[in-house]
């Protein structure tokens, strides 16, 4: 191999560096002179330059489908209003819940979204806690199902999505282990179906997957359950 410190092409390279920035701004013309070979160097560039545009674009399409899909794993950990519900919202929507985005109820109270497919409308709530889900976090929902009714006439079926002990290992959680014994025995009274948003995950990988998901089986079991539902029997493999 050559040393580069005398390699003569490099040595050029130098040279030109260190001097090109004392020369003489080219005139205007100076373009349209012709240069023997350079046309096919310009095309070769040119041609590059498509399709180095291509290839970016095409990256930024997959850099989308990839955060999308990433999105998913917020069920496992994330807490927040403005990184969980979403992402909540879209994995019922995965599961044809139909949900429709947050809104006021009766001037004052918000709710995270309605569903609008199955045997029955349904009010949904996100929740996220390093803690189990407590008590203080399920009654505003309540409250809020009560609100709706007396403005719509009809009440709608609660539908509760925790992400409990969320700073845990998803397998260490699977179950109703996430929600505070008050908040199971108030939500059999109080006709409100609590989902485990790590469940939520695992049924939403075998539907990414492509497994046979009994989606109207797994509506109807949240629809009409009141209190824990297991959505594990309708999950195929488990991702933990």
């Amino acid at each position: 191999m050559c040393n580069t410190l005398t390699n003569p092409r490099f040595l050029e390279a130098c040279a030109e560096y260190r001097f090109k920035r004392q020369g003489t701004v080219p005139p205007v013309w100076v373009a349209t002179i012709a240069v023997p070979g350079l046309q096919p160097i310009e095309d070769a560039i040119a041609e590059l330059d498509r399709k180095i545009s291509g290839l970016q674009s095409e990256r930024q399409l997959r850099t989308v489908d990839m955060e999308l899909r990433v999105a998913y794993r917020k069920l496992l950990y994330e807490k927040g209003k403005a990184q969980l519900e979403p992402i909540v919202l879209r994995g019922l929507d995965d599961l044809d819940f139909g949900t429709t985005p947050s809104e006021i109820v009766a001037e004052i109270h918000e709710i995270d979204g309605r569903t609008s497919k199955g045997s029955i409308a349904g009010i949904v709530e996100v929740k996220g806690s390093k803690k189990q889900i407590a008590q203080s976090e399920f009654s505003p929902l309540v409250t809020k199902i009560l609100a709706d009714a007396e403005v719509k006439g009809k009440f709608s079926k609660g539908i509760l999505v925790g992400n409990g002990l969320c700073d845990s290992e998803p397998k260490e959680r699977l179950g109703d282990s996430v929600f505070s014994p008050h908040v199971l025995a108030g939500a059999k009274l109080n006709s409100v179906a609590l989902i485990n948003s790590v469940e939520l995950y695992w049924i939403c990988c075998s539907m990414l997957r492509g497994d046979p998901v009994a989606k109207d089986a797994v509506r109807e079991a949240i629809l009409t359950t009141n209190g824990y539902v297991d959505l594990k029997p309708f999950s195929g493999k488990s991702p933990f």
